[in-house]
């Protein structure tokens, strides 16, 4: 996926279309994001309560099939932003990735010291996987200059905004033998110490440039 669309964007350019959009979605997450109390667990239940209904806006990669479409034909209501490998769309949803056959997200997936996969989260596009506590994966939420926020996943792609503690730094390791990520050369291994000091190998792309 990923380098389908770094080749896309090497050919046709995102900078065209992002330059015909406007961005009412983004302007919108910034008043949010500005309004919130210093406090990351007060700031957490307001971005909860305030986007309930739709889901917190978050990036997703734009299908191969539809990008192509796009480039020549900006679509209404989806909002674009160009990316060094591919384009993105900042897209509200109540479950990750979208109901939406134009958007695709990325995986985390929780791997044995075999390779054999345990468990798998759905993530927005380039995360940075901050911890696992049961069976809720904790990446980074992108929030201005916030660092204090991230996002708790459920394997079924439910999510909510928690305060990013990071009760153990992950040590990053050597993968497991793992086909899941075909040749990507952006994956990524850290080892995670959850409840009662049991070590979990998450699997995830780290953000493309």
């Amino acid at each position: 996926m990923r380098f389908v669309l770094a080749l896309m964007t090497l050919v046709l350019g995102v900078s065209a279309l992002a330059a015909a959009q406007d961005y009412p979605l983004s302007r919108q997450w910034e008043r949010s994001i500005a309004s919130l109390p210093a406090d990351p667990i007060a700031a957490a239940a307001m971005l909860n309560r305030l986007y309930a209904r739709t889901g917190i806006p978050l990036s997703y990669w734009v299908s191969a099939e539809s990008a192509e479409r796009f480039f020549e034909h900006p679509p209404q209501g989806l909002e674009m932003h160009e990316h060094p490998c591919g384009a993105v769309a900042f897209a509200k949803a109540s479950t990750i990735p979208p109901q939406d056959s134009r958007l695709d997200g990325e995986d985390a997936i929780e791997l044995n010291s075999a390779g054999v996969e345990l468990r798998r989260w759905p993530l927005p596009t380039d995360q940075r996987v901050l911890a696992v506590q049961g069976d809720e994966l904790v990446v980074k939420l992108y929030a201005r200059s916030r660092s204090d926020l991230g996002l708790a996943i459920r394997p079924d792609g439910r999510y909510r905004v928690v305060p990013a503690a990071i009760p153990h730094e992950p040590v990053m390791v050597q993968c497991p033998p793992t086909k899941a990520f075909g040749e990507s050369a952006y994956v990524r291994c850290a080892d995670f110490a959850s409840g009662g000091g049991v070590k979990r190998i998450i699997a995830y792309q780290g953000p493309c440039t």
